[in-house]
């Protein structure tokens, strides 16, 4: 597997064998080397976000705290484990919190 092109940097290798014809099908799963993951949301008219990345649904602990003024941001912070959840939520100034979470392989 590779990053963001076909000749971009390897992230991980996945064993493949012969799935048995066309409408044979086979699902792996394989894991990948550390990735920062990137977190993107509709920006509206609002330019000033606050973004909090935790392994804690009610956000006891932050993995990431960070002001930004763009629509995304990557996450380049210590190595997140494999296997876990994480839960990210994003806000305008004052705003209402939009949460989301997602699991590592």
């Amino acid at each position: 597997m590779r990053l963001d092109a076909a000749d971009g940097p390897c992230i991980g290798v996945c064993e493949i064998d012969h799935s048995g014809g066309w409408t044979d099908w086979k699902e792996y799963q394989c894991g990948i080397s550390t990735v920062s993951p990137v977190f993107s949301w509709e920006c509206g008219t609002e330019r000033q976000f606050i973004v909090q990345m935790s392994s804690s649904p009610k956000f006891q602990s932050a993995v990431m705290y960070l002001d930004t003024r763009n629509c995304y941001c990557i996450y380049d912070g210590v190595p997140l484990q494999a296997g876990k959840t994480y839960y990210w939520r994003v806000r305008s100034g004052v705003g209402e919190w939009t949460e989301s979470q997602f699991t590592t392989i």
